[in-house]
């Protein structure tokens, strides 16, 4: 898929929701929407956005979308764009930062903005951070897979 096809697609998003409803990166962060992904590809014509790096590429936008609009394949083209310009994320500095927050709290993603926080309060969601207990287990168990190595990857990010 190359810009033109890729806006093309972008047009026939109706801009109704039903992908929003379905993602789990909407679900987990205020500032991820695949409605506003495709918004923003259409105003920015193709000018790829950081938060193409939150979506999963799980394809549950495209399983509601009442126009089948493939907002997957349209984020790995703006991916593959920001990729040629040298704008992409390390894989590894990504997965590395998913670890420490297991270890460190117990979840994959902390949460980064106060938008987040305050939904979190108001929600009375509670989230406590794991016992020292269960972080030293999952310690135990990433050295015992083999990933002892950590620390010397963590230089490579």
């Amino acid at each position: 898929m190359i810009l033109e096809p890729l806006l093309t697609e972008g047009r026939r998003c109706l801009q109704c929701g039903a992908c929003t409803s379905t993602c789990p990166s909407a679900r987990a962060t205020l500032s991820f929407s695949p409605r506003r992904l495709m918004l923003g590809v259409l105003m920015k014509r193709g000018e790829p956005c950081e938060d193409l790096w939150l979506c999963l590429l799980c394809h549950a936008c495209e399983a509601v979308c009442p126009n089948a609009v493939r907002i997957p394949e349209i984020v790995e083209e703006m991916r593959r764009i920001l990729v040629d310009k040298g704008l992409e994320q390390s894989d590894l500095e990504v997965y590395l930062e998913v670890l420490d927050n297991i270890l460190s709290s117990g979840v994959m993603m902390v949460p980064v903005s106060a938008e987040v926080r305050s939904f979190s309060e108001a929600k009375e969601l509670s989230l406590r951070p794991l016992s020292d207990e269960v972080r030293n287990k999952l310690r135990e168990i990433i050295k015992f897979e083999g990933s002892g190595a950590l620390e010397g990857l963590k230089g490579e990010a």
